[in-house]
């Protein structure tokens, strides 16, 4: 029987200028990119100088089988010389250059070096290169990070950072795909941790004083604190921000903007004291303390940059298309039209989260025909944030996750590249400062929305928001939370909805506790309950009459007329206006051009367009109109009416109703009447008349159709241009394709070559086994095998005649299985006697039919 046992040198503005003049770049940057990498480089080069003295060189993982269009795409994004990396080339300032594919590029003396790509190392390319560069450049050496997937550029950014370098990684949630810069902020070697758009501004501000600039390592974007509150930026001193210093800071933060700061994280806060502190060359807190008081201008900018904000439409698509198709149906479902559907924001921030759940909204009561109110409360501590968000104005790079049907739809074009919400969608919304914290939440809540708002806050702060929420919130309702926020000790409150997308279902009514006083400083002079019931019904009633007297004097006064907004639709009506717009049928449309009569539409038309280009009033004189059962001559007046405060135009639109249109007598007998000598001279100016009248009128019928045939050219002109756009997005689109699938090709190649491995593994396994069975089965003995704890592993045909055992006796104790052999307790002893000590045991034993047996117990390794 057998047992088993069982240091940096500055660069001036001088040397930089001198290299330039030589065109050696100042600075050599390298940027490595993968999947998603082509956006990234679009925004990078959208804002990078062309004349920054720097050398750039874009390493990208590109797949074998296409041609890349790479040049052409970054063409379009800055007019530096773009270049195909060819071997022996010497790198020159103010260019851009480009790996060619199949090929690992290293940089030497000057000039670059190419070599075939190694199929074994198609993840290191950039390693390759920054290793390279940073033995080259040493301080003049840039490693740049963008999207991308799997972990290269981790062992080069290590190279450029011992060389004494500048690392610079794409913040995550900027980037289309997280893991190449989430594994480059793991090392813990990164100085800035930026959105692409902003990282140029650091590469000059280092090229003139790397020193400084290194210093001032903190992310404007906060995308650090997710990435590691516990990380101290470089020069922190912890202990110093503990003792004292950081509760002085947050006390006068309290007392000037009545938030309290000392609720957050001191990682989060740390960083951002710090980088004010070294901005004014303060070493210690308190000196910075003591500037803060003296320094009102310092303390609202500390105030303002604690605050900044990190914000998108649509961020994070895969969980808004969640968001779309699963929980936005739920909150209609059974909803009738007077029961008010009520969303929270909180911490909107420059509100385009707010303003995407509304357009998820509206589109949803549009589609189930719903005519109930919708409401969606966007809160936050910042006004200056809610005044921006309140505006509704965003340019064309934040609306870049707006669809263009959406963008289309919701958005109305200001100047340039500007876009404003429209009417209807800002209704939707009821922006307002609100502290989280200390101010007592919304009622009535059907879903609330706070994402990446709590990770900044201390675990009992949190707890407390989320009780608020769930306060705030009516039975079922959802909390929609950021992709690395919980709930914690609540979670027994919530019903998982979506954990991959944070998302939780209220269960029950339970008041939880927390306390709902509010900190909030009001002014001094309070009105008696009293008086305030006494004077507020009357301020109320006061507004009504004088609303009412405004309508009266409006149509007493103003000819009739519509007021419009810039897409023609109708806001409010005066006087009789009916008599000159036509009935609606069928399904009501406020556009004012539908609702005139035909003679009148191109005349409007032509007026609309004319005061809209020159910002002056248009009037435009004897149209003829049918008027009940009378046609009239009617003046048409557009005024535009420009809102001072935004970039919004309103119209006034009149009519005013002139002389009727004579109509000659219905033909009768009359009597002949002598009128005298025909007077040649008078018919002839009479007819002239005619003419030059007839004249007068078809001038202006060709006037209004070469206007209107103009604005039909710039129309298509402008169609033109937004299909020359669409064109270069699908281009942009399809490179970015092509980039994602050499990333799947390459990882297809490694599962491939991990699956071959394996499959050879488990067919030597199979073969080992089977070879084993054989040798037991050949074997005469009879063979058991046991573990550690004397239960049975495995056994061989010919113990049969010794101990009765089946296949399903595998895994059972020894002591279990009924055997034939002589003196059970002596053989359990010399059983754990070999485990003990690892000797073997041999004995000659009568059998019970009286045969003399051999039995052997051995360690078996």
């Amino acid at each position: 029987m057998v047992t088993r046992l069982a240091g940096k040198t500055p660069a001036g503005t001088e040397a930089t200028m001198a290299q330039a003049q030589d065109n050696t770049p100042n600075l050599i940057v390298g940027i490595g990119a993968s999947a998603g990498g082509l956006d990234a480089l679009e925004r990078f080069f959208d804002k990078m100088p062309d004349n920054s003295g720097m050398a750039f060189v874009v390493i990208q993982h590109l797949s074998p089988d296409f041609k890349s269009q790479m040049d052409e795409l970054l063409s379009h994004h800055t007019r530096m010389a773009i270049q195909v990396i060819k071997d022996g080339s010497r790198l020159r300032a103010d260019r851009v250059y480009l790996i060619p594919p199949m090929m690992q590029v290293t940089v030497k003396g000057g000039r670059f070096s190419l070599s075939a790509k190694v199929q074994s190392e198609h993840a290191l390319l950039i390693d390759i290169f920054f290793s390279s560069l940073a033995g080259e450049a040493g301080a003049r050496g840039v490693g740049v990070i963008l999207s991308g997937t799997g972990k290269d550029g981790c062992k080069g950014i290590r190279a450029i950072h011992a060389a004494g370098g500048l690392v610079i990684v794409q913040s995550p949630e900027s980037a289309q795909f997280e893991e190449m810069p989430r594994s480059a902020i793991d090392t813990g070697l990164s100085d800035f941790i930026l959105p692409a758009g902003q990282i140029p501004g650091t590469l000059l501000r280092y090229a003139v004083n790397p020193v400084q600039t290194k210093t001032l390592n903190l992310e404007e974007s906060g995308a650090g604190a997710e990435a590691g509150e516990g990380a101290q930026p470089r020069g922190t001193d912890k202990a110093d921000l503990e003792d004292g210093g950081f509760g002085e800071v947050s006390a006068l933060l309290l007392r000037s903007y009545q938030l309290d700061f000392s609720r957050y994280k001191l990682a989060t806060v740390g960083r951002r004291i710090r980088r004010r502190m070294e901005f004014h060359g303060i070493a210690g807190i308190a000196d910075y303390v003591q500037l803060l008081s003296d320094d009102k201008e310092e303390l609202e900018a500390l105030y303002k940059d604690l605050l900044i904000g990190v914000t998108e439409f649509f961020r994070d698509r895969e969980t808004f298309g969640y968001l779309e198709a699963e929980i936005i149906p739920r909150l209609f479902e059974n909803r009738t039209p007077d029961q008010e559907l009520r969303v929270w924001s909180a911490g909107c921030a420059t509100g385009e989260e707010a303003y995407s759940l509304a357009i998820l909204l509206k589109e949803k009561a549009d589609q189930l025909n719903f005519t109930g109110t919708i409401t969606v409360f966007a809160t936050d501590v910042h006004k200056h944030s809610l005044t921006l968000a309140a505006q509704g104005v965003y340019d064309r790079e934040r609306l870049a996750n707006v669809s263009p049907e959406r963008l289309e739809r919701h958005f109305a074009p200001v100047r340039d590249n500007l876009f404003k919400v429209s009417t209807e969608l800002r209704k939707l919304l009821v922006f307002a400062p609100h502290n989280l914290i200390n101010d007592p939440p919304l009622p009535r809540i059907d879903l609330v929305c706070c994402r990446n708002l709590l990770i900044y806050l201390r675990p009992e702060t949190q707890k407390r928001a989320i009780s608020l929420f769930h306060f705030s919130l009516n039975r079922n309702g959802i909390l929609f939370l950021g992709s690395s926020e919980g709930l914690s000790e609540l979670a027994g409150e919530f019903e998982t909805v979506s954990g991959q997308h944070k998302m939780f279902s209220k269960i029950r009514d339970q008041k939880l506790p927390v306390e709902l006083s509010s900190d909030r400083r009001v002014d001094g002079r309070v009105l008696p309950v009293s008086d305030f019931r006494s004077v507020q019904p009357r301020l109320i009633s006061l507004d009504r009459q004088v609303l009412f007297d405004y309508d009266t004097l409006l149509g007493k006064h103003i000819p009739p007329g519509v007021l419009i907004n810039e897409k023609r639709k109708i806001l409010h009506c005066f006087g009789k206006v009916a008599d000159y717009l036509k009935k609606p049928e069928g399904r009501v449309e406020l556009d004012l051009l539908l609702l005139n009569d035909d003679n009148l539409q191109v005349a409007m038309s032509t007026s609309l367009q004319r005061a809209a280009k020159t910002g002056q009033g248009i009037v435009t004189r004897n149209i003829r109109m049918q008027l009940r059962s009378e046609e009239y001559l009617v003046d048409l007046t557009v005024d535009p009416i420009p809102d001072a405060k935004s970039d919004t135009v309103h119209y006034h639109v009149s009519f005013e109703r002139g002389r009727p249109v004579e109509r000659p007598d219905p033909p009768r007998e009359v009597p002949l009447v002598e009128v005298g000598s025909f007077d040649p001279d008078a018919y002839g100016r009479q007819h002239i008349d005619d003419l030059e009248t007839e004249l007068l009128a078809a001038q202006d019928n060709l006037k209004t159709t070469q206007e209107n045939l103009q604005s039909s050219v710039e129309e298509q002109q402008a169609t033109y241009e937004e299909y020359q756009v669409a064109n270069e997005e699908l281009q942009s689109t399809n490179e970015e394709l092509r980039a994602t699938n050499e990333e799947l090709h390459s990882t297809n190649e490694e599962l491939y070559s991990v699956n071959s491995e394996l499959e050879r593994n488990n067919l030597e396994l199979k073969r080992l086994s089977t070879e084993h069975d054989n040798m037991l089965a050949s074997i005469d003995s009879g063979m058991i095998f046991l573990d550690q704890e004397l239960c049975i592993c495995r056994f061989n045909p010919a113990i049969a005649s010794f101990f009765t055992l089946l296949p399903q006796d595998i895994g059972r104790p020894l002591k279990d299985i009924a055997f034939h052999l002589p003196d059970r307790e002596q053989m359990q002893a010399d059983i754990l006697k070999v485990l003990k000590h690892a000797v073997s045991v041999e004995k000659e034993l009568p059998g019970l039919s009286g045969v003399w047996l051999l039995i052997r117990i051995m360690p078996f390794r």
